[in-house]
């Protein structure tokens, strides 16, 4: 590996993720047989997962339903959309597959249904970065052992260091071993490089 990049608050990174994605849901159960009682538990199934939704405040909720379904006979199956999931069902098989066998029996094992919606007020908020002042060398202090540590709130974009050093923040902190080099870049991602 040559390069590494370091996003910033890269210990609160999984976190920002699961603030911004959509809520999800996802309901299933086991396929009664007929049409007619397999479209009544779908709508069980969708009206539970818009509730759930609903109650976690998600808006703009998107409901979509499936199948699994399979030959009679076989012990894997393939999941198709539910509307006209028999008639998708041969082709789907021959994608993954490689074949089909039209005419033979074809069971629907679970009805899925899967929703996702936005919690209110969620979305991408970028954190203003603080202000820097041009960097110098003369922030670099050293620690117990005479290596470098520098606050990475000190690091301005395009500031560059090398290894062997310690990048300290709030969140996280990144070691550049000797030989490499640290760069910020404009939007305070930390760039890695190995240098030759």
């Amino acid at each position: 590996m040559t390069t590494v990049l370091v996003p910033r608050d890269p210990g609160l990174f999984a976190a920002q993720g699961a603030l911004v994605s959509p809520l999800r849901i996802d309901r299933s159960r086991v396929a009664p047989r007929g049409a007619t009682a397999m479209a009544r538990a779908r709508d069980v199934l969708e009206r539970d997962v818009r509730r759930r939704l609903e109650t976690e405040g998600a808006t703009h909720v998107r409901v979509t339903a499936e199948v699994d379904a399979r030959y009679a006979g076989q012990a894997f199956e393939v999941t198709v959309p539910f509307a006209r999931w028999r008639e998708r069902f041969d082709e789907v098989h021959e994608q993954r597959f490689g074949f089909r066998t039209p005419g033979r029996d074809v069971e629907c094992v679970r009805i899925r249904v899967r929703g996702e919606g936005r919690e209110a007020g969620s979305g991408h908020r970028s954190r203003r970065a603080p202000a820097v002042r041009r960097f110098t060398t003369k922030r670099i202090r050293r620690d117990s052992q005479g290596r470098g540590v520098v606050q990475r709130d000190d690091l301005g974009a395009g500031a560059r260091v090398h290894g062997p050093l310690r990048i300290d923040e709030l969140t996280g902190t990144t070691y550049v071993p000797d030989g490499w080099t640290a760069e910020v870049l404009g939007d305070r991602t930390l760039r890695l490089r190995r240098r030759s």
